[in-house]
């Protein structure tokens, strides 16, 4: 995740996987569990406590005018039979910001049951516009893939669940899928392309779609 200042870029990454191994997420040090920068250099950033969980497959996103990052779920170790890949507790379904300014942690929803629930793979765009989050799709652990929409409200602490109110086309279920979003003078655009349609046995997809969240929402 970048964020540009001071004429310098600076680069932020969060845990992740070390390892591609089968089953690499039970492995030692199959994933890492710090948040690094880069300005001139990478360097370790010191966070205290609390801190998320590690977690590979996780959304990370920058909200430039309210100084912070957001993450979403992931991919994580399962605590619960220490072996098993694919079940439920290997998918998180929590939200964590990180205050840049502070340098501190803050799970910002501990009722996971009301949102978009256990996944990984998700795309998370911060509308900074609406003072709201949105998050699309994703994949869950019984390899279910995933095409939903919804809104996280800031103020108010609440998800919303956007496309079943939503009309005309839209993307296919789908993982892995390249994404980027931009900000422009009166929108939020999110841009996905292809990705698989299953985790085994896919078919791999090739289309492009655009989804445009206006600054000003009803």
């Amino acid at each position: 995740m970048r964020k540009k200042g001071d004429h310098k870029t600076v680069a932020y990454a969060f845990s992740g996987s070390s390892s591609t191994l089968p089953a690499f997420i039970n492995r030692p040090d199959g994933l890492q569990h710090d948040l690094v920068r880069y300005k001139n250099g990478w360097k370790q950033v010191s966070t205290g406590s609390p801190v998320p969980r590690a977690r590979a497959h996780h959304p990370l996103v920058l909200a430039e005018d309210g100084n912070a990052l957001f993450v979403y779920g992931g991919y994580t170790n399962d605590a619960v039979n220490g072996t098993g890949i694919f079940t439920p507790e290997n998918y998180l379904g929590d939200l964590w910001r990180f205050d840049l300014d502070t340098e501190t942690w803050d799970q910002f929803v501990f009722d996971e049951t009301g949102g978009p629930g256990h996944r990984d793979n998700a795309k998370l765009v911060a509308d900074e516009h609406n003072g709201r989050l949105w998050l699309f799709g994703g994949s869950k652990y019984d390899g279910t893939t995933l095409s939903d929409l919804w809104s996280f409200d800031l103020h108010a602490g609440t998800w919303t669940r956007v496309d079943t109110a939503m009309t005309g086309p839209a993307p296919a279920p789908r993982f892995g899928q390249f994404y980027f979003s931009r900000k422009t003078a009166t929108a939020y655009e999110l841009y996905i392309f292809g990705g698989a349609t299953a985790e085994f046995a896919p078919v791999l997809l090739n289309d492009m779609w655009r989804l445009t969240i206006p600054s000003t929402l009803p």
